[in-house]
This record gives C-alpha cells, sequence and structure tokens, in this order.
C-alpha cells in the first residue's frame, strides 16, 4: 500500500514539475476560454447571416436543438432573436471572432512546440497572423468539406436507391474526409516538417 502511495506522490510531483515548467493548466484554461468566445461568436454570427436571408428562425437548427433541450430555451430565443440581425455589433464579433480563433491556434502551436521540443523563437505579431492564416485555410477546408458532403450525399441519393448502400457509401466518403482534415492538422500544426505518410 505503501509503495502505491508512493507512485502517486511521484506521478503527482512529475505532473506538478511539468505544470510549472510548461505552464499546462494556463495554457489548457486559455485555450478553453478561447474555444468558447470563438463558438459563441461563430453562432450568434450564424444566427445573424441566417436571419438577413430568412426571417423564420424557428427552421434554425440552434432553434431546434435548444427545442429538444428545453422549450424553455427555445422560447427565451424566440424572443432576443428578433435584435440578432447583422448590425455594426458584428463587426466586433467578427473580430472577436478571428482574435479568439488565432488565439485558439496559437496555443496548439505553443503545445506542439513543447511536444516536438523544438521551440522556435517567433515574434509575438508573426505568430498571431501565422495562426490567424492556420485558423482560415481551416475554416475554408471545413466549409469545403461541407459544401463536397452535401453535393456528394446529393449525387448519391440520386443515383442509388439502395439505403444499405447509400449510407455505406456516405459514411466511407465522411471518414475519407474526416481523415484528410486531421492529416493537415497534423502537418501544418507541428514545428516539424511532415508528410502525408508520416501522419
Amino acid at each position: 500500500m505503501k509503495r502505491i502511495i508512493k507512485k502517486i506522490d511521484r506521478f503527482l510531483k512529475k505532473v506538478n514539475n511539468l505544470n510549472l515548467r510548461y505552464g499546462i493548466t494556463l495554457e489548457s484554461a486559455a485555450i478553453s476560454f478561447y474555444i468558447i468566445v470563438a463558438l459563441f461568436s461563430i453562432i450568434v454570427l450564424g444566427i445573424q447571416i441566417y436571419s438577413l436571408f430568412s426571417k423564420d428562425l424557428e427552421n434554425f437548427i440552434l432553434s431546434k436543438v435548444l427545442e429538444i433541450i428545453n422549450p424553455i430555451y427555445h422560447s427565451v430565443f424566440s424572443d432576443i432573436s428578433p435584435v440578432l440581425s447583422l448590425n455594426t455589433f458584428s463587426i466586433i464579433i467578427l473580430f472577436n471572432f478571428f482574435w479568439s480563433s488565432s488565439k485558439v491556434l496559437n496555443g496548439f502551436n505553443n503545445v506542439a512546440d513543447r511536444i516536438y521540443e523544438e521551440v522556435k523563437n517567433r515574434k509575438g505579431y508573426l505568430k498571431r497572423l501565422s495562426s490567424f492564416l492556420m485558423f482560415l485555410m481551416l475554416l475554408f477546408i471545413i466549409l469545403f468539406e461541407i459544401a463536397f458532403i452535401i453535393i456528394t450525399d446529393n449525387i448519391i441519393n440520386e443515383f442509388f436507391n439502395n439505403m444499405i448502400i447509400l449510407h455505406i457509401l456516405q459514411f466511407i466518403i465522411e471518414i475519407i474526409i474526416l481523415f484528410f482534415t486531421i492529416s493537415l492538422i497534423y502537418i501544418y500544426a507541428p514545428p516539424v516538417k511532415m508528410r502525408l505518410k508520416n501522419v
């Protein structure tokens, strides 16, 4: 029993030393905070853009999700939705979205530097610019993949009447797209040069 307690104590001391050395707790807390800020910003922007083309927010996916979770949340969303239209505040939200997203990727870059033990002395504005460009690339890839999934889904539905084959093809396409997305992140995020075969 004493040996187990000693092992646990050594493990906790090691974790504490690593935390003091690399600031793991602070880094993870900061990344989590900026992820929440980025998600909040993109949800508000999504509602504003949707309301620009359609006044029927009852069909908005967030409205349906809230209705499933709790009808009270759905009624609150219905009350505040009329004020969620594109305005000058949207510029601040957009700026906040890009800023927080770049902070998230910047945090991941810092973690990657420590994991691969190749910490590069980059200037602050260059790190932020690099993170911002990586975010734009990731956003473009995600939007492209969403469009690709929708188009291929329509094509498959048009030419295949067998539901089993249809679901198998959809599953394979989604797995391939997910694999390439994760591979691109692993290629560009770490501070070392990597190829697709190394991923």
